[in-house]
């Protein structure tokens, strides 16, 4: 499931203010005769809230944070739609890859996730077939939180002593090195995060391109 994986994917805390006015009865009774005031004075000189200095720093919305919870698939479509971008980044190699197979993303509730692909990427680059497959998992931790470019989560640390890698070239055994960790990057290591009920949007830029990951719930 390296759809859009590679080197290539807010709780929330709400804060309500509440202003309370009281008013007292003055201590000694209004000599008689003395004008009661009006409405429109009584409002004129009501004190007006003071608007807070500093605008409080946003946080992951309730609903991103909230729906990254779960396990989320791959599919076959979304790889191709993923390596697609993945061409793109890296025209300049002229390399092209086809990905076959899928990847779970778990995100759990404590912070940790797993990534779980099952891919095999073909490649022809500089007249070589190169084949490049995934098999295993990835283990860590991730975070997210809100910025001026939205919801954002990225993977602070991550294990890939799970993770089969292997390579070949020409049908032949190879060292897969800067190429396989390029094409088989975690999608969350870095990426602009939206979700709904059921699908999962990883952006991750990379230079001047982009790469988008699509999952699924489930």
């Amino acid at each position: 499931m390296i759809r859009r994986l590679l080197p290539l994917t807010a709780g929330v805390t709400a804060v309500a203010l509440t202003l309370v006015l009281s008013a007292c009865s003055p201590e000694n009774a209004e000599p008689a005769g003395a004008a009661s005031p009006t409405p429109s004075e009584t409002a004129s000189t009501a004190p007006s809230p003071t608007p807070s200095a500093v605008s409080p720093t946003p946080s992951p919305s309730p609903t991103t944070a909230a729906c990254l919870v779960g396990t989320w698939t791959m599919g076959q479509e979304d790889l191709v739609g993923y390596y697609d971008d993945v061409n793109r980044l890296m025209s300049k190699s002229d390399g092209t890859f086809l990905p076959a197979g899928n990847a779970t993303l778990t995100l759990n509730a404590d912070g940790t996730f797993v990534w779980a692909p099952e891919i095999a990427v073909t490649g022809e680059v500089s007249g070589q077939t190169i084949v490049i497959s995934f098999a295993g998992q990835v283990t860590g931790s991730y975070d997210q939180k809100r910025s001026s470019r939205g919801d954002r989560i990225w993977a602070p640390s991550q294990s890939t002593e799970a993770l089969r890698v292997l390579a070949t070239a020409n049908s032949k055994p190879t060292d897969g090195g800067a190429l396989s960790q390029q094409i088989g990057a975690v999608p969350i290591a870095d990426a602009r995060v939206s979700c709904t009920s059921d699908t999962l949007v990883l952006v991750s830029t990379f230079s001047d391109s982009i790469a988008t990951s699509i999952l699924h719930r489930g």
